[in-house]
């Protein structure tokens, strides 16, 4: 019994100072201490970056932290924001890039390369195999969920898995990147979404159907837009004349027209079974692990009741949906109450899940 309560006083004392790393982060040159960009071999071979926190007193535990596809990468502030403060508690933290994620390709080929890079980290001399915990964000907890199922995995399977802004079904998470709209106990609710998602869909899909003309140059265009090159997308799209032009304008201002919507339909008739190989609706239920389940109820890519869906149909889950975040950052327009309750239900949230790490 005391080595229980010592045990979960350990998990908490690391838990306040992860969250004290992601509320008041460490300024870029304290940030920099400790972090390494180095290499690790891809599925193909070849030298792929990975940016890695060392902490100053280690616990001899790992976090693997898997990004969302995102062109920054393992470069992604939120992403360094999360390593940093996980590093402070003794963690050895990973932050690898996933080329395809970075260049915004959604496969379920991308699952090769994250199982590539845990069992080069399970080989690391500085690891302790038996203690090593994934978390993965956005699109990318979906990638890691389906990881879970994959017999190298579930050999050598995780100390406990975390998935942060995921979601369930992709088919209704792209009817919410349209519309905004999400339905709650009844009553549907409208938020305005990200615009970043109908590209990313479009950038995938658009060129795997038929839409009854050539969107060669849309398609080009798009590919410029996920570089995050805004401005010479834009150009380009004004050099295009008819139905090409309007939807290039349509999906670089994410304007759900009704072409756009039609094209949507068709990608998700026609390109069925590659949505329901990525949707954790499809095979989430094969999961015997733990997992822990996070979303902002202010998250404009992927809607909250996604993660609602998804704790549901785990068979072991812990569901947490935060008033503090967004999607990529924490909300700042709540009441000192309110923010002073969320921090309480993360910090014990984050308890729980590092408690999970430590078990023998």
């Amino acid at each position: 019994m005391p080595e229980f309560f010592l045990n979960g006083f350990f998990a908490f004392y690391r838990a306040v100072l992860v969250l004290i790393g992601i509320v008041y982060p460490a300024g870029k040159n304290n940030a920099n201490r400790g972090v390494r960009n180095e290499r690790y071999p891809g599925p193909h071979g070849g030298a792929t970056p990975v940016k890695i926190f060392y902490p100053r007193k280690s616990i001899r535990q790992t976090i693997i932290l898997y990004p969302g596809a995102s062109p920054y990468a393992e470069e992604h502030p939120a992403m360094k924001t999360v390593g940093g403060a996980l590093a402070r508690a003794g963690y050895l933290v990973f932050i690898p890039r996933i080329p395809p994620l970075k260049d915004l390709i959604i496969t379920e080929d991308l699952i090769g390369w994250m199982i590539c890079f845990y069992k080069w980290v399970l080989r690391r001399r500085d690891v302790n195999p038996k203690h090593v915990s994934l978390v993965g964000m956005s699109f990318g907890g979906a990638l890691v969920l389906k990881m879970l199922i994959k017999p190298e995995v579930r050999k050598h399977p995780p100390k406990s898995v975390l998935v942060y802004g995921s979601f369930y079904d992709i088919n209704t998470a792209f009817e919410f990147l349209l519309t905004g709209k999400m339905t709650i106990n009844g009553k549907t609710v409208t938020i305005t979404p990200n615009e970043w998602g109908v590209i990313v869909l479009f950038h995938n899909f658009l060129g795997k159907v038929d839409v009854g003309y050539n969107t060669d140059n849309v398609q080009r265009i798009l590919a410029l837009r996920v570089k995050d090159l805004l401005e010479e997308s834009i150009t380009e799209s004004k050099k295009l004349s008819g139905k090409e032009r309007a939807l290039a304008e349509a999906l670089l201002k994410s304007k759900p027209t009704p072409e756009v919507r039609r094209i949507t339909t068709l990608i998700r008739e026609q390109c069925k079974p590659d949505l329901e190989r990525l949707s954790p609706k499809s095979w989430c239920h094969r999961i015997d692990m733990k997992v822990f389940v996070m979303h902002g109820a202010n998250d404009s890519m992927s809607p909250f009741t996604e993660s609602i869906k998804l704790a549901a149909s785990l068979k072991n889950s812990r569901l947490l949906i935060s008033y503090l975040y967004k999607h990529r950052e924490i909300s700042t327009d709540r009441g000192f109450l309110v923010r002073t309750k969320e921090l309480l239900r993360l910090l014990s949230f984050l308890c729980a899940f590092m408690r999970c790490n430590d078990s023998a």
